[in-house]
């Protein structure tokens, strides 16, 4: 589909600990005993976008999620992987990249999403409507009653 993707798997975020460590980013930590990262490259894969950067945040991190890549999609996707700062964030992450996206259409996607929409789906919409930006939006899931506090400001 001459996509490029970007699938941002993060690092070892402060906020998962104790569950994340050198040793178990966050883009191999279990849902399902399986880790985090493999519902996006399957559902990448089943769409056939099989040219994938995996950005992952710190040196450490990406080593494990390259070797994990490797042993489980071993001759199913073409993926490299690049590590960036920590904490450089969406967009210092796709800056710190930039010179590796050499395609018209690059489908940048969260490392850890589990989602039912086929990917692929979402670049036959944005190529059919000659899209500059297509996104994937969904409502927030309600757990409960929202609390809503309005502020008003007086000038």
């Amino acid at each position: 589909m001459d996509f490029q993707v970007v699938v941002l798997a993060g690092g070892t975020s402060k906020n998962l600990l104790p569950l994340v460590s050198k040793e178990v980013p966050k883009a191999l930590l279990p849902v399902a005993n399986r880790p985090v990262l493999s519902y996006v490259l399957e559902q990448l894969e089943l769409s056939n976008l099989k040219d994938l950067i995996v950005v992952v945040e710190g040196e450490d991190a990406a080593i494990h999620v390259g070797g994990w890549i490797s042993n489980a999609y071993v001759d199913r996707l073409h993926v490299e992987v690049a590590a960036v700062h920590e904490e450089v964030g969406t967009a210092g992450a796709l800056r710190a990249i930039a010179h590796h996206l050499t395609a018209n259409d690059i489908l940048v996607v969260s490392g850890d999403l589990v989602f039912d929409v086929p990917p692929g789906a979402l670049a036959a919409a944005h190529r059919k409507h000659n899209a500059v930006v297509t996104t994937m939006l969904c409502p927030a899931p309600v757990s409960g009653p929202y609390r809503v506090r309005i502020i008003r400001w007086k000038g």
